[in-house]
């Protein structure tokens, strides 16, 4: 990570979602390392080098532009740890034993994704069984002193799927004596090169160059195609801002940068509105109000009335 690089492009971010165009895309790619795009496949040779980005081995490496580091202390307890609580709460909750029954895993299951996010994959993404667990799918986990390959059960999961990016070889984390919630042993990705890749193909098909927008498309379907055998996905031969729509959500899903995304868009009431939560309950997003939180009255009474509330509440 260079540091002045890194925070350059976390403020680029703030001002994509400021709405502000961004004339000048090389100001931001400047500092690169040389070790861009690095695939790796794990012991057992199945995972795609996609995976080794959300790995332990793969932190701090090329595609990284800026990380919370974790750190570990043995006499630390849950709320105390400086860990990562993404590898618990994303986590499938369960798995199948021989027997055919239902037994905890130790995960909490949140952040599932959608079969709209599902589809939104290209057939053969190398991309899609590192980010999305379904049925028929297999985890490490760690029973009886030993670590095994167990099936997935989804039957606590509202959508039948789950979040993989963040899941961690029991040897890591699931072993230990005191594996607390917040004691996950990753670090926490604050932002991706590919990220940024893909905010400079936005700015540069902003200002009108097709040309690089489409490269750094294709920079980020290359790494991906890559990373499998499928040939999958092929790169563009033209570009258009919707194929850096459909990029941004395959490449970053449940990174939990798809809402600021489509509210920067303006695409956020037409995407969400109508759609189902986990409880079935249709989402009412409303234009105007919903792309912010509200102010707690408590500050806004403590500025003398200089801070206004929030519009719609």
């Amino acid at each position: 990570m260079k540091g002045s690089w890194a925070a350059s492009n976390i403020t680029t971010r703030c001002v994509f979602f400021a709405e502000k165009v961004i004339q000048s895309p090389t100001s931001y790619l400047e500092g690169l390392n040389g070790e861009t795009y690095t695939t790796k496949y794990n012991t057992d040779g199945t995972t795609p080098g996609f995976k080794y980005i959300f790995t332990i081995e793969g932190e701090n490496k090329g595609e990284s532009v800026f990380e919370v580091q974790h750190y570990y202390d043995a006499e630390w307890d849950w709320l105390t740890s400086k860990g990562n609580s993404l590898n618990v709460f994303s986590t499938v909750r369960s798995y199948t034993n021989e027997q055919g029954e239902t037994v905890g895993l130790g995960g909490w299951g949140f952040n599932c994704p959608t079969k709209d996010l599902l589809n939104e994959f290209e057939q053969g993404d190398p991309r899609l069984p590192i980010t999305i667990g379904k049925q028929g799918d297999s985890i490490w986990a760690f029973i009886n002193t030993k670590t095994v390959k167990v099936p997935m059960n989804f039957s606590l999961s509202p959508t039948g799927m789950s979040c993989r990016k963040y899941e961690v070889h029991p040897f890591y984390y699931w072993s230990k004596a005191k594996p607390h919630p917040d004691d996950g042993p990753t670090n926490n990705k604050m932002m991706r090169l590919a990220d940024v890749y893909l905010m400079a193909a936005e700015a540069y098909l902003e200002s009108g160059n097709s040309a690089m927008a489409l490269d750094y498309v294709n920079q980020v379907r290359t790494r991906a195609r890559n990373s499998g055998s499928t040939g999958v996905p092929e790169n563009l031969t033209a570009i258009t801002f919707q194929d850096i729509v459909h990029e941004r959500r395959v490449e970053l899903a449940l990174e939990y940068g798809r809402f600021p995304d489509l509210v920067r868009w303006r695409l956020a009431e037409a995407e969400l509105n109508g759609t189902a939560r986990s409880s079935g309950e249709a989402i009412n997003f409303v234009a105007e109000k919903h792309e912010f939180f509200p102010i707690h009255n408590d500050n806004i009474l403590s500025s003398n009335g200089n801070i206004k509330q929030n519009n719609g509440y």
